[in-house]
């Protein structure tokens, strides 16, 4: 399920990446690069959000099991 999300969000960024680049119409190649580095930088920080979401819902959901714990 997860995987699934990180999938659809990684296809979503490139095809943002892609429509970009079909704007512009011409493509040249320094267009292409820049473009294919904002959606790498947008993949990576993409999947640096989903781990944090992960692992703060894993600390929360471990303070509501065992409220007590210290």
């Amino acid at each position: 399920m997860m995987m699934m999300m990180m999938m659809v969000v990684v296809v979503g960024i490139i095809m943002h990446g892609c429509r970009t680049v079909l704007d512009v119409g011409r493509v040249s190649t320094a267009v292409f690069v820049r473009v294919l580095r904002e959606t790498l930088l947008y993949v990576v920080l993409e999947l640096v959000a989903v781990v944090a979401v992960l692992v703060l819902g894993r600390c929360m959901l471990r303070e509501l099991a065992h409220p007590n714990r210290t």
